[in-house]
Formats: structure tokens, sequence, C-alpha cells
């Protein structure tokens, strides 16, 4: 239902091709999806969801879409770099997911390039990982093509295969630039360390 409100478009019913002759459907305000439906747009949508259990637990919400607003757009700090991780649970996962990424970057308006990155940095993080960090989008493009070809190149493109520092850190290991260095098969080490 979320979905349906962000596009503005009830869809059909699943599995009614017309409503139950049972219900004096002409009374009131309600009817049966039986095709895609316009949502209004002189109003907000609202939706009226249950759920029944059968042990008799029963759940129901209603919801509302939200005021459509545009985006806030955070401005790049100067000189910020492009900072895009990679990961995949395997490794050959990762050198295709870094060539689909490559394709992205090479299409998209510079200011899309760091949005991305911030998007990619929400995402779960499996076992073989990649960051890349570059001051342009021919930098970006080319450490990306590195990591999706396999060839290690000097950082920030590529990978160092060292657990991090520290028992409960969870970032890749540093370059001696300060840079972050990509990790394509380090796992966080366990620790009963306070706080970890």
């Amino acid at each position: 239902m979320v979905q349906a409100m962000r596009h503005g478009v009830l869809p059909p019913t699943l599995h009614v091709t017309e409503p139950t002759p049972h219900v004096d459907w002409d009374s009131g305000g309600v009817r049966v999806a039986t095709r895609a439906v316009d949502l209004p747009t002189d109003r907000p949508a609202r939706a009226g969801i249950s759920s029944f259990g059968v042990s008799g637990t029963n759940a129901h919400v209603v919801l509302e879409g939200a005021p459509a607003t545009a985006p806030e757009e955070r401005p790049a700090a100067a000189g910020e770099p492009l900072v895009w991780i990679v990961s995949a649970k395997t490794e050959t996962a990762l050198r295709a997911q870094a060539g689909r990424l490559r394709r992205y970057a090479a299409g998209v308006p510079d200011d899309d390039l760091r949005a991305a990155g911030r998007a990619l940095a929400t995402r779960a993080g499996f076992a073989h990982r990649a960051v890349v960090v570059a001051e342009d989008r021919a930098e970006l493009l080319a450490a990306l093509t590195a990591v999706a070809e396999g060839t290690p190149t000097p950082p920030p493109s590529w990978a160092r295969r060292s657990p991090p520092p520290g028992p409960c850190s969870s970032s890749p290991a540093r370059a001696p630039s300060g840079r972050a260095w990509p990790s394509t098969s380090w796992t966080p080490a366990r620790s009963s360390a306070p706080g970890c």
C-alpha cells in the first residue's frame, strides 16, 4: 500500500474478478478494486489495512500519504571526495556489482554521484567489500573498473586483505594518506571487550 501511495495508483485486488454478491456494495462508499485505480490528487490518499491472524490476533492500521515535497539536498563540502562502498557475498558478485555501479556512474549528473555514495553507505555489508574514494568522476570510473576487473591498483581503488585494527572496529584499515582502503575479504573481529 505504501508503494501504491508513492506511485499514486491502487493496483487491482488479487484473485478477485467480481465482488461478492453477499455484500450490499451500493449502500456504502466501498468497492473492490478489480482494475488499477488512480488515487486522488486533490487530497491526501488514505487506506485502512486489516490483518486477521489464525490465533485471533488482529491488527489494523490507517495509512495516509505524505505530502509531496522535494528531497532536501545536502550541498557537497568543498573538496569532499566521492566515497562509494561496494559489498557482495562473493568476489564474483563484488566485481559484477562494481561493473554495474561503473555503468551507472558514467551516466548520471555530477551532483548525483555523492548522493549515490551516501545511499551505498546504507546498504548491508557483506563479506566481500571494496571502498572507492575518488576526487572526481574520472577517478571514480577508473577505480570501479579496477574493482570490476579484479586488477589491484594503488589506493584508493582496491583491496587490502587484512582485518582492521582494534577489536571493535567495523571500518576498513586506513591507507597512509588517510583514505579508506577497500577490503574484499575482511570480517569484523569478534571480541568480548566492553562496548563491542
